[in-house]
């Protein structure tokens, strides 16, 4: 398995603390230098989000955002590139267990051929079907995953289907890893999660959200009803499709593998 860390030029002492951590986890990886949203140019930022206007959160899509989603696409190329078979593709703020290495090895056995996406680290609830309890935790099957992208396994179908519709980028790439029905990929997650993040109040891109709220305008509240209303019909059928009617009625139950 080929683990990739992303990380910025001028974050070395993320680096550092994640290389201990690895080290300790006897998980050998590569740093991979991503990309700063600030050093793109207008030009480069308008050929990758054409329309910044995220109607979802009503307000602008952030560089840092973009930059994000960029080093992502990044990490899925390179490791694509590679002869690996999966990739666990981490952020440098992830707090990494001794055992993880393990505890992913453990997982993997039980997922079918055609898996594309683990997530083992996120915040939120899981929606989703059951599909087995393991002594590392519960696997599920899930039509929505939690939120934040810092720790998650990719097999290459995964990586292959991720990369199709990753551009244009229209919201944050956590939430086009959660949208299962956008990307495609056969997605699980383990409960409860196993890689935690350091506390991101010093977060470039959770520092932007608070200084960019959503606008409370008439024609912001109108593209966000458009918008989910189009996003509800989208994603219904894809639920119906790979969980059931019992999860397409009530998607935020976790329901048992039947």
């Amino acid at each position: 398995m080929l683990t990739l860390v992303i990380s910025l030029p001028t974050s070395t002492r993320r680096q550092e603390k994640i290389s201990v951590r690895l080290q300790a986890a006897e998980i050998a990886f590569v740093m991979l230098m991503g990309v700063d949203g600030r050093e793109l140019s207008a030009s480069e930022i308008k050929s990758f989000a054409p329309s910044r206007f995220m109607a979802r959160f009503r307000r602008p899509i952030l560089a840092a955002e973009i930059g994000c989603t960029l080093s992502h696409k990044l990490a899925l190329e390179t490791f694509l590139a590679s002869e690996e078979s999966t990739a666990l593709i981490l952020e440098d703020d992830a707090v990494v267990p001794a055992n993880l290495r393990q505890a992913i090895a453990s997982l993997l056995v039980h997922l079918p051929g055609d898996w594309g996406l683990l997530k083992v680290g996120g915040i939120g609830g899981v929606r989703g079907r059951l599909l087995l309890e393991t002594a590392v935790g519960k696997i599920v099957r899930t039509h929505a995953t939690t939120v934040c992208a810092h720790a998650y396994v990719v097999s290459r179908q995964g990586a292959s289907q991720l990369l199709r519709n990753i551009l244009p980028i229209r919201f944050p790439y956590d939430i086009y890893l959660r949208d299962t029905h956008v990307h495609g990929a056969k997605a699980f997650e383990v409960v409860p999660t196993l890689v935690a993040q350091e506390d991101l109040a010093g977060s470039r891109i959770d520092q932007g959200r608070i200084e960019n709220p959503s606008s409370s305008e008439m024609r912001s509240m109108l593209a966000y009803f458009a918008w989910k209303l189009g996003y509800e019909i989208r994603r219904r059928p894809h639920v119906l499709k790979i969980m059931g009617l019992s999860a397409a009625v009530a998607p935020s139950r976790i329901t048992r593998h039947s």
